[in-house]
């Protein structure tokens, strides 16, 4: 039993099993992105009309005139859809997943140089961030936030080590793009390099103490970060477009991404476990004095990782990787051993047999839940498409408004909450009449009189639906699938 013990302790398995276990990972991704996120349909809306309009000031896509407009994510609508155009959803979902690829290629860069080139340490890292951030790897601007801001890590941890200031002078190009790709994320960029700014002084309190590599050039290329900020096509309004479109009540209560991380839930318990785990590892390996840099970004990662689920991405980009660092003495140095032809094959052929299966069973299995917009809502809009006229007034709920977008209808609502804001928008506060539709605070009736709508667009859990359902209207139902229903106002002509 000894003997089996140490040879398990002194296992050290072959580079080769490692990028086949990341090989798995990444298909993990391409596979779970069969389904598009539903905010890919305004963004392709919006990708659309920078292409053949340029970048709007005055919000162009819903059933409202004049509304202020700040496109935030127009280079990533862009993108997206330049490839959806040339290669369809299979050439974004192969791009969601080489973005997916260069975040795990930083993310082990990053391990391996704060370890100390300890690859087995590295590896296990980062294979540990990588599999718990896939269900935020969709097709959203967030996947290039995720890059930039693991690259100014990288950059700067390079200054560090090698005291060269020419990393620390890439910074400015990552926030011109940051603002232009995902305008709202941009102070998040600030806020993750905070850590090194004050890390950087020479000081000592108690046991929390600086590194001292502060020099004149930091000041310049914070200075340079901020002026390259402004050069987006809003200026000064992309870069506030966080203080007025976040932490609103009513978004945050109707919206599942928004709402905190609650511990009386799965999610939620294997959440704070993460948490908590890394936490123990700073605590025990944090040799004599904590490093402040890392102390700091577990601090504020957590905070951002708790108040909302979506920024629990946050947590594991900024608050994981300095295992790297605190775990480095209990790991060897990677020694290259030789291996028989017959050993690797055998790993190749169980690897691919994995792959095999992996996407064998995927293909056999047709998502079901009522979140699966790519195939539910889109029958009863491409009802509309082929019935009625673009020109339509149409009521759409929250959800259904990014896909009807997409087809050319004049929206009531859609998942771009921010736009409205009246903050936002200057005019009115679609949103909160949104809201309080949806939780009885006004009543259908008066709604409805209100907008005088050509077509509902409605599901079982709109408050309209159940409304029409209980009393007489000028509505009667046209059309139905499986999860949705038309109606159409008794008195409406079709042209």
């Amino acid at each position: 039993m000894k003997k089996i013990l140490v040879k398990i302790k002194n296992y050290k398995p072959p580079k080769f099993l490692f990028i086949l276990l990341f090989f798995l990972v990444i298909c993990c991704v391409f596979l779970k992105n069969k389904v598009l996120d539903n905010d890919i349909w305004f963004l392709l809306s919006h990708g659309k009309y920078v292409i053949n309009h340029g970048i709007p000031n005055i919000e162009p896509f819903s059933m409202y005139e004049n509304f202020s407009f700040i496109m935030q994510q127009w280079l990533s609508a862009t993108i997206f859809y330049s490839i959806y155009y040339l290669f369809g959803k299979l050439g974004l979902r192969i791009f969601i997943t080489f973005i997916y690829t260069l975040i795990i290629f930083i993310l082990y860069k990053i391990t391996l140089l704060i370890s100390n080139n300890k690859f087995y340490l590295a590896t296990l890292i980062t294979f540990l961030i990588s599999i718990c951030l896939i269900p935020f790897i969709v097709s959203r601007p967030q996947i290039f936030t995720y890059l930039i801001l693991l690259l100014a890590i990288y950059l700067f941890e390079l200054y560090i080590k090698t005291k060269k200031i020419k990393y620390l002078y890439f910074l400015p190009l990552l926030s011109l793009l940051l603002i232009n790709l995902h305008a709202s994320m941009w102070f998040m960029l600030f806020l993750f390099l905070l850590p090194y700014y004050l890390s950087s002084f020479n000081f000592k309190i108690k046991f929390i103490k600086g590194e001292g590599y502060f020099n004149k050039h930091l000041i310049i290329v914070l200075v340079l970060m901020f002026i390259s900020g402004l050069i987006n096509p809003y200026g000064i309004k992309a870069i506030t477009y966080l203080f007025t479109s976040y932490n609103i009540k009513e978004i945050n209560d109707y919206i599942l991404e928004m709402q905190p991380v609650l511990i009386t839930t799965m999610n939620g318990k294997s959440h704070y476990f993460l948490i908590l785990f890394v936490i123990t590892i700073y605590i025990i390996y944090k040799k004599g004095d904590l490093k402040l840099r890392y102390f700091l970004l577990l601090i504020g990662t957590i905070y951002l990782g708790i108040v909302h689920y979506k920024s629990y991405a946050l947590f594991l980009l900024g608050g994981l990787f300095p295992l790297a660092y605190y775990l480095n003495p209990l790991f060897k140095e990677y020694q290259v051993r030789k291996r028989s032809c017959k050993y690797i094959l055998s790993c190749l052929i169980v690897s691919l047999s994995m792959i095999t299966l992996l996407i064998f069973t995927y293909l056999k299995t047709t998502p079901k839940d009522e979140y699966n917009y790519d195939t539910i809502n889109q029958q009863s809009i491409e009802y509309l498409e082929k019935n009625y006229s673009k020109d339509i007034k149409l009521y759409v709920n929250y959800m259904d408004g990014s896909y009807a977008m997409f087809k050319g209808f004049k929206v009531y609502i859609d998942p771009r909450a921010e736009v409205y804001l009246k903050s936002n928008n200057q005019q009115e506060d679609i949103y909160l009449e949104y809201y309080n539709l949806q939780h009885s605070l006004i009543k259908v009736e008066d709604f409805l009189t209100k907008y005088n709508f050509d077509i509902l667009l409605l599901n079982e859990k709109d408050k309209i639906y159940n409304y029409l359902n209980e009393f007489a209207s000028n509505y009667e139902e046209v059309y139905k699938d499986d999860k949705r229903f038309v109606y159409q106002r008794k008195d409406y002509i079709k042209e």
